[in-house]
């Protein structure tokens, strides 16, 4: 999803992204939940972090096209473990009000630049 308005900096960028990872991830535990019990069905899971590491590793993220760190959903090969996807379920929840939180501590920090502290 492209943000209805750019983001000022890179971190708010990748926030964003991981923002968005942690929602497309949740849905696919959520699926995989779902289908816990269908033979047929293929595991669901996210690709993010991976791609977002290399880029720590030894690109510059300012080079980086947004598509190319966009969250995709993958086939997951794993086996089926009913418990482990619960607990992946509330981890992923636990993710995400972190990510909300660091963003709303940004955010705040920009408004406060912006009114140069007054409130």
């Amino acid at each position: 999803m492209a943000p209805i308005l750019p983001l000022p900096s890179a971190a708010l960028q990748v926030v964003s992204l991981a923002l968005d990872a942690a929602g497309l991830r949740h849905q696919a535990i959520a699926a995989n939940i779902a289908n816990a019990g269908n033979p047929t069905y293929q595991r669901r899971g996210v690709s993010f972090e991976a791609r977002l590491r290399e880029l720590a590793d030894g690109a510059s993220l300012a080079g980086a096209s947004t598509a190319s760190l966009q969250p995709r959903l993958v086939n997951d090969n794993g086996a089926a473990a009913l418990d482990q996807d619960v607990a992946a379920m509330a981890a992923n929840a636990l993710h995400f009000q972190t990510l909300l939180k660091a963003l709303n501590a940004e955010l705040e920090l920009m408004g406060m630049a912006a009114s140069d502290g007054r409130r």
